[in-house]
């Protein structure tokens, strides 16, 4: 489609003529003395006009020696006027798609249908068939903060002149809170968000935890900033969540003690506790909790002190146990740990208190005292809070209790029960038993 480029036409559109009668086309009769229609310029300019403008508003440029625009014209005004589909190409927060046939130019109206490929964690831009991007935005013109968008989803667009207004519903709106750590199976554990949120920040962006859980392993992971690795046995990691392609995945990092964490002071990530890198910290990196593996580099139990969580909102009272003393004994006359297999194995953080006891009973050998502790770590019997109890003689079994309640440094200790004697030889029958917050 062309305008006449006959030399004899005019540089500028004419101003039309008043409009007449309206009425039709006729070759005339000359029998009745009626004359031919005559094909006047106003007129001839008007259909003219209309068609190259129904060929540009299509976002085509008129060209003479192609026949089919105004076919194309109608097409893509059609297609317009209808979501088109096409699968995204593109990147988390950078989508693309290639719509066929081939949209000349974004026009105000046009509408998008596109497959995502992959999930949003933050403000997103879609070029359609390399146009340029434009801003993907949601009611109106609110731009995304991630999680709207998740792998697979249908999503429909209308192009309003700026920016490509998401129509279509999406993924609710991400809400950050607290995770809890569920035990699974020694080879399985489960992040699931707490009632009231569904997210979590990693590096400034928010990631959706599924309500399902997200189930995270021990084998084939990172760890110690190494990929595709196994826990190691007997080890205390500390757990961290990190995207890889828009996925939240694992990171662990031994503990040796005191923990591998701090507070974050990112702009954008304020607030959010991440690995401790060298006192830098790892903002890619949030920490949700500890775990301690056993013997075969698996998951235990929190009540074998195999778990604990970091957000306070998420812990609860986990009682442990230790196995009985069986007759430990002991002549010393200053708190000596009454045997090394009754220690109990807890995991617990700084701000938080244990509470511990030392619950059976003792006898003596001579009418004097059995003293029994709890002890912790088992070296250091704690002050305060002994019981001491007198043998009559025969050595007549006595009631031994001990209790305190601990702060202790962030990490894994034991406790376990110690004792003393005023004289004589003491025999114990006696368990630790604790209660720690994770």
């Amino acid at each position: 489609m062309f305008r006449i480029d006959d030399p004899t036409a005019a540089v500028s559109l004419p101003t039309p003529g008043a409009a007449g009668t309206p009425g039709y086309f006729t070759e005339g009769n000359p029998l009745a003395g009626q004359g031919a229609t005559i094909v006047t310029p106003d007129w001839a300019n008007m259909v003219q006009e209309e068609l190259c403008n129904l060929v540009t508003a299509a976002g085509l440029t008129l060209a003479k020696n192609t026949f089919t625009q105004i076919r194309d014209a109608v097409k893509a005004i059609v297609r317009d006027s209808l979501p088109s589909y096409a699968a995204d190409t593109g990147s988390a927060n950078a989508y693309a798609c290639t719509l066929s046939p081939a949209p000349a130019a974004y026009v105000d109206g046009m509408k998008i249908r596109i497959k995502i490929a992959n999930a949003n964690t933050g403000a997103s831009t879609i070029n359609v068939n390399t146009l340029g991007n434009k801003a993907l935005t949601k009611l109106g013109a609110v731009a995304l903060i991630g999680g709207e968008l998740v792998a697979g989803m249908e999503v429909e667009g209308t192009y309003d002149g700026t920016r490509v207004q998401i129509t279509s519903a999406i993924n609710p709106v991400l809400v950050e809170g607290p995770v809890k750590i569920v035990y699974t199976s020694t080879t399985a554990l489960t992040i699931f968000p707490l009632p009231g949120s569904n997210a979590i920040r990693v590096a400034g962006a928010l990631y959706p935890v599924p309500t399902t859980g997200l189930v995270i392993a021990n084998t084939g992971v990172e760890v110690g900033g190494v990929a595709a690795q196994n826990l190691a046995n007997s080890s205390v990691n500390d757990i961290y969540l990190k995207v890889v392609a828009g996925v939240l995945t694992p990171s662990y990092y031994v503990d040796a003690g005191g923990g591998t964490h701090r507070t974050d002071d990112t702009p954008g990530n304020v607030g959010v506790e991440v690995r401790n890198n060298g006192g830098v910290p790892d903002s890619n990196r949030s920490y949700i909790g500890k775990c301690r593996t056993n013997g075969s580099g698996q998951f235990q139990p929190a009540t074998t002190a195999g778990l604990i969580n970091w957000f306070k909102a998420a812990r609860s009272n986990i009682p442990i146990s230790g196995t009985g003393t069986s007759s430990a004994n002991t002549a010393s006359g200053s708190p000596t740990e009454l045997a090394t297999a009754a220690r109990v194995p807890i995991l617990t953080y700084a701000d938080d208190a244990v509470t511990v006891m030392v619950n059976g009973d003792a006898a003596n050998n001579s009418v004097t005292t059995c003293s029994t502790y709890v002890g912790i770590d088992g070296s250091t019997a704690t002050s305060g809070n002994n019981s001491r109890s007198t043998s009559t003689a025969g050595g007549a079994l006595v009631t031994a209790v001990a209790t305190a309640n601990q702060l202790l440094t962030e990490g894994l200790h034991t406790i376990s029960p110690f004792g003393s004697v005023g004289s004589g030889t003491g025999t114990w029958n006696v368990l630790a038993v604790c209660n720690v917050r994770g």
